[in-house]
């Protein structure tokens, strides 16, 4: 449990983030959809796209989280 309370918290441990928590949402929100779309509706899976897409959903998350880090007060 402590694992998950230092992922989403902010730097002083108590404090919820949400920018993290929306990160990580959206991250498994990006990999459920790609999920059903192979699974549930039968279409062909596109390596290319998914790699493209899950690139560019982690390194927009990821530079959210380091300008807000950045903002915060120390």
């Amino acid at each position: 449990m402590k694992f998950l309370t230092d992922i989403f918290t902010e730097n002083n441990g108590t404090s919820f983030c949400m920018a993290r928590f929306g990160f990580a949402l959206g991250v498994l929100t990006y990999i459920g959809l790609s999920c059903w779309s192979v699974i549930g509706q039968g279409k062909p899976f596109d390596m290319q796209g998914f790699g493209i897409g899950l690139g560019s959903t982690l390194g927009a998350g990821s530079l959210g989280i380091a300008i807000k880090a950045k903002s915060e007060n120390k």
